[in-house]
């Protein structure tokens, strides 16, 4: 009896310690994705850019002070930067239409792509890359086949406008994924 309960006391120091390794590693990749979050929001509060939400345009510091409340609202659902991205700075989750960002040159551009830019800038920071041995920089070369956005059907004008961005958005988080210093894209037309 006395060594029953001693293997149970056992068992559950031994569950103790995995939940609270666990949590720990859960917590510092969310103090991660909340630094880069925060990096987001920042920049886009200080870009001096035109954001464009339902049709209404809004400064970079009311689409940060926006981008920040809805992130609060949906944090529990957003473990990664890019997360952040799709779920927050693609779209109004009440009308569903994308958000925009007007850039200097006057041009609209979708505010995710734009998001997804600054996030490689940061991602690619000094610092960030090491070659071998940490001695010299090497760089990551890609070459994509972006099909027309099509993803397994035969003609990419035949989708829908939505599932076109859905297949750009992971066009987007494949070469995110890689950190390409250089993307070379065929059939991007």
């Amino acid at each position: 009896m006395k060594q029953k309960r001693m293997r149970a006391i056992h068992l559950l120091g031994i569950i103790f310690l995995i939940v609270v390794s666990i949590r720990c590693e859960t917590n510092a990749k969310n103090a991660d994705c909340d630094k880069i979050v925060s990096y987001l929001i920042d920049t886009t509060a200080g870009s001096g850019l035109t954001f464009i939400r339902n049709d209404t345009e809004y400064s970079g510091q009311d689409a940060a002070l926006h981008f920040m409340k809805k992130y609060r609202h949906l944090q529990a659902k957003i473990n990664t930067p890019e997360d952040f991205i799709i779920k927050v700075g693609t779209r109004s989750m009440l009308s569903g239409k994308p958000y925009y960002v007007r850039l200097k040159t006057g041009e609209k551009y979708p505010c995710s792509e734009w998001l997804y830019l600054i996030l490689m800038q940061y991602k690619e920071s000094p610092g960030d890359r090491k070659g071998k041995e940490g001695s010299e920089e090497s760089i990551t070369v890609m070459t994509l086949n972006m099909a027309h956005a099509r993803k397994g059907t035969s003609n990419g004008t035949k989708n829908k406008r939505n599932r076109i961005e859905n297949n750009l958005n992971h066009i987007v988080k494949v070469i995110t994924h890689e950190h390409p210093l250089v993307v070379a894209l065929q059939e991007a037309d």
